[in-house]
C-alpha cells in the first residue's frame, strides 16, 4: 500500500518545491522526455525537500496531462496521489535502526507485478543508508536486473553513505541547503512572521525547511532569548549552581531521549543557540559586517561584549559545546559531560585579564 510519511502534509507539485531549482529542473526534463532512469539517489541534509520532491516526481511522471514537465494537479492520477489512494507509490523507511531484509523482500515481491498501462510505480526508500548489509545486497540484485515499470528513489543524507555498487547504478541528484531568503519569504507568507523574526528563524534553520518547521512548533523565537539569558548567567554561577544546572539538563535530556519528548531536542537546540552566539562574537571581533550575524538583533550587545574577550577563548567555548554534543551521542555520563562543559564555559567566557 501507499505509505505517506506525514499524513497532514499536502502532496506538492514541482512548482511548490522551495529552493531546489536545479533538482526540479532536471526532473522536469526527465518527465518531458518520458524516459526515466530505473534508479535515482536524492542526497542532501534533512529537511531540504528530498522526500517532497520524490512525491512531486511520482505525481508528475504519472500525470495524464503534464505541463512543462510538472503535474497538472487535476487529472484522475494527480487527484488519486493527492488523496493518497494511488496504489503505485511505495514508501519504505527504517524499522527501528535499520531497513531490514524482510522489508526489501516484500518490496521486491511487489515490484514484480506489472502496473496499469502507462503507470510508473515509484518506490521511495527514505534513509536508504540505513539498509543493513543483508538488505543492501538483496536490493542490489533489483538494481542490476530492474523491472522496467519501476522507478526507485533512494533518499540519503550523504551519497558516500551508500554502497558504491548501488551508487553506480543510480542517477545522483544533490539537494542544496535552502537559501535564507527563500525561508524568510516562506515564513512571512505561511506563518505571518515579521521580517526580523523570519530572518532569525531562517538563519537558525541551517537551510532546512523541516528544521524551520520544528523551530516554529517549539516556540523557538521565545526560547532563544531564554537560552541566551541562561548563557549570560553561566559565567557567574557558583560551583553548586553549575552542578545543579548540569543535573537539571541531564535529567531532562534522559527523560526525552528516545521517548519523543522535547527535552532531548531542546538541549541540542540550546547548544546550537549558544554556538551561534560565540560564532557571532568571533565574527564581530574579526571585523565582519553586521549583515553576517545570526543574532543580528543583539548586534550592539555583541559588539560591547566582544571587546572584553579574546578570539581563542571564544573558539574554545564553541569547541566545548561540540565536544558535549559528541558525548551526548555516545555513551559518556551525561551529567558529568554537561558539568565539564559548563565549568569550561565559565572559565573561558570570563572577561580577559589585562
Amino acid at each position: 500500500n501507499t505509505r505517506f510519511d506525514i499524513e497532514s502534509e499536502d502532496i506538492k507539485s514541482f512548482s511548490d518545491i522551495l529552493g531546489q531549482r536545479m533538482p526540479v529542473r532536471y526532473l522536469k526534463r526527465v518527465v518531458k522526455k518520458k524516459r526515466p532512469a530505473h534508479g535515482y539517489i536524492f542526497s542532501g541534509q534533512d529537511g531540504v525537500g528530498k522526500r517532497t520532491t520524490a512525491y512531486a516526481f511520482a505525481m508528475a511522471i504519472n500525470c495524464k496531462d503534464p505541463h512543462r514537465g510538472d503535474a497538472c494537479g487535476r487529472c484522475i492520477t494527480c487527484r488519486q496521489i493527492k488523496n493518497r489512494v494511488f496504489g503505485d507509490i511505495i514508501y519504505i523507511e527504517p524499522e527501528g535502526q535499520f531497513i531490514r531484509i524482510s522489508q526489501i523482500r516484500e518490496l521486491i515481491r511487489k515490484m514484480e507485478y506489472r502496473t496499469d498501462q502507462g503507470v510508473w510505480r515509484v518506490v521511495i526508500i527514505d534513509k536508504a543508508e540505513y539498509m543493513n548489509s543483508e538488505s543492501a545486497n538483496s536490493f542490489l540484485k533489483t538494481l542490476e536486473e530492474p523491472f522496467p515499470w519501476n522507478i526507485i528513489v533512494l533518499i540519503v543524507s550523504d551519497t558516500d553513505s551508500v554502497l558504491p555498487t548501488i551508487r553506480s547504478r543510480c542517477h545522483k541528484i544533490n539537494f542544496m541547503p535552502i537559501p535564507v531568503s527563500d525561508i524568510i519569504n516562506w515564513a512571512m507568507r505561511e506563518y505571518s512572521l515579521s521580517e526580523e523574526d523570519a530572518r532569525i528563524l531562517a538563519v537558525n534553520s541551517d537551510g532546512s525547511l523541516g528544521r524551520a518547521v520544528e523551530l516554529i512548533s517549539s516556540d523557538f523565537l521565545k526560547k532563544r532569548h531564554e537560552y541566551l539569558m541562561r548563557l549570560m548567567d553561566t559565567v557567574n554561577l557558583s560551583v553548586d549552581d553549575i552542578f545543579d544546572m548540569a543535573h537539571l539538563l541531564s535529567t531532562g535530556y534522559k527523560k526525552g531521549k528516545g521517548s519523543g519528548a522535547t527535552d532531548e531536542n531542546e538541549l541540542f537546540t540550546m547548544l546550537h543557540v549558544w554556538k551561534t552566539w560565540f560564532r557571532d562574537l568571533v565574527a564581530v571581533k574579526s571585523g565582519a559586517d553586521e549583515s553576517v550575524l545570526i543574532n543580528m538583533d543583539y548586534s550592539k550587545k555583541l559588539s560591547n561584549i566582544s571587546k572584553s574577550h579574546k578570539i581563542d577563548k571564544l573558539v574554545d567555548c564553541m569547541e566545548l559545546m561540540e565536544t558535549l554534543e559528541r558525548d551526548l551521542l555516545g555513551v559518556r555520563n551525561t551529567e558529568i559531560s554537561i558539568s565539564n562543559m559548563l565549568f569550561g564555559l565559565r572559565e573561558n567566557y570570563r572577561k580577559k585579564r589585562d
